[in-house]
């Protein structure tokens, strides 16, 4: 086995091993990953099944829809999260960094984060792209722990085509379901409500806009 491939294995083995720290000790850590489904698979109005197999809606113009769907390990269980947000709605590092605070706002309103007094330690697993190595979302963690909410954070990416997680295997599950349904989905909140109750989101909402992440931390 060379190098590469022992470097990858080693990575993906730390983000299970942070899996499993966080479900036996959840009083001291948690660990998230998240990450975004393929645009392409999401490319809206959301039609019916008998209308996204017409022919007659080929060439007809959609707006896109995105997802970012995430999962906690922690005090609250093993938990997933979704994300939806159109063209209106910036992406870039302003979006990586309100949906992770949506996450960890949700778990704090509900006394699931940690609160060992020496040790809370969150384990950030992302894709390895721009939207998530920037500084933004480094002064992000920064804060975290400046302002106690964790006493260290880590975060970690795989190699570049490398980059499948479990995360994925969610986004596959709802495409799948995609294909095969019968049910409405017409509207951005039916799709919503069938994917809340397919991955049993404990939270799946739609982004009105992002807090400018950028501007705020500017100062740190």
């Amino acid at each position: 086995m060379d190098v590469h491939t022992l470097v990858v294995a080693a990575r993906r083995n730390n983000f299970m091993a942070n899996q499993r720290l966080a479900t036996a000790f959840p009083n001291e850590h948690l660990t998230m990953i998240f990450d975004a489904m393929a645009h392409n698979a999401l490319d809206g109005p959301v039609l019916s099944r008998h209308a996204r197999l017409s022919k007659d809606t080929d060439s007809a113009h959609r707006m896109p829809v995105h997802l970012v769907g995430g999962l906690t390990w922690g005090a609250g269980g093993h938990r997933t999260w979704c994300y939806f947000y159109d063209l209106l709605v910036s992406g870039g590092a302003n979006n990586t960094c309100e949906v992770l605070m949506r996450m960890l706002e949700s778990l704090g309103a509900a006394d699931k984060l940690p609160k060992d007094p020496k040790n809370r330690v969150l384990h950030l697993q992302a894709d390895n792209c721009a939207d998530n190595k920037n500084w933004v979302v480094l002064a992000l963690c920064a804060v975290l722990v400046r302002t106690g909410v964790f006493t260290k954070v880590e975060l970690d990416f795989l190699h570049v085509g490398h980059t499948h997680e479990v995360i994925d295997q969610v986004f596959a599950v709802i495409a799948h379901w995609m294909r095969d349904t019968g049910d409405d989905l017409s509207t951005l909140p039916k799709f919503m409500a069938g994917v809340r109750s397919l991955v049993a989101a404990v939270q799946c909402m739609e982004l009105p806009g992002v807090r400018d992440f950028a501007v705020a931390l500017e100062p740190f």
